[in-house]
């Protein structure tokens, strides 16, 4: 979906879910660091549970469009299905939608609706620019690294 990013998936592994459950612990680092940046040895940061993961990728810097994962384990008889939500963290979504609403509410109030439109129009631009320079090449590369670690 393009106005709050997010993509679904099912990844079918033939390996049992302790194994994948190691593998990702192997690559994910707590989460807790509030004030700096965590150390650059692990490729994810979150949290982990027995069946459930909330991370993002460890990169340096900031990027208010990084995907933020939600995988979930479930075995199967035969290997386990993971299935993940990847979309953006929340408070960048309540974010986008408060600076939206708030320019919207100043233009009406004001009956400035060319500021009006060109409001809507700058967020839709900035919007597109980062869904596709900052949430689509982090949302294929961490797909692409899921199913490394589970096949």
């Amino acid at each position: 979906m393009f106005l709050v990013p997010y993509k679904r998936m099912v990844i079918t592994s033939s390996q049992e879910d302790n194994i994948i459950i190691n593998r990702l612990k192997d690559i994910v680092e707590p989460n807790v660091y509030w004030f700096k940046h965590p150390p650059k040895e692990k490729e994810f940061v979150g949290n982990i549970s027995s069946t459930s993961f909330y991370m993002t990728r460890n990169i340096i810097g900031r990027n208010t469009y990084l995907p933020w994962l939600h995988l979930r384990l479930f075995k199967l008889s035969n290997g386990t299905n993971i299935n993940i939500v990847m979309t953006l963290h929340p408070v960048a979504v309540i974010a986008m939608l408060c600076f939206t609403a708030s320019g919207l509410y100043l233009s009406i109030k004001y009956n400035d609706y060319k500021g009006c439109l060109f409001i809507l129009g700058m967020m839709i631009i900035f919007h597109t620019v980062m869904y596709f320079t900052g949430f689509l090449p982090e949302v294929r590369w961490a797909e692409k690294r899921l199913r490394e670690i589970a096949a």
